[in-house]
């Protein structure tokens, strides 16, 4: 959610508008982030609040890949 020059916001627009329905992670250990996160959550957005462990992580990026496979048109 924190980066210098672009927030997480920012760049998850910025992804949007590149590709529709990228897979995309937030995570922040910020209470202050709740609002905004649940919003993200809302619009597709998969939002992990710290702490988590790796196996965790591991499981929602498999997850997310295999979820974009399906959504991925098929070629030929």
């Amino acid at each position: 959610m924190i980066m210098p020059k672009l927030d997480g916001i920012g760049a998850y627009e910025q992804m949007c508008k590149a590709r529709s329905g990228v897979p995309v992670i937030f995570t922040s250990g910020y209470s202050d982030h709740g609002p905004v996160l649940v919003s993200l959550s809302k619009k597709g957005a998969t939002v992990l609040q710290k702490p988590y462990g790796s196996k965790v992580l591991a499981r929602r990026v498999r997850e997310l890949l295999d979820e974009a496979k399906v959504l991925e048109p098929t070629h030929g």
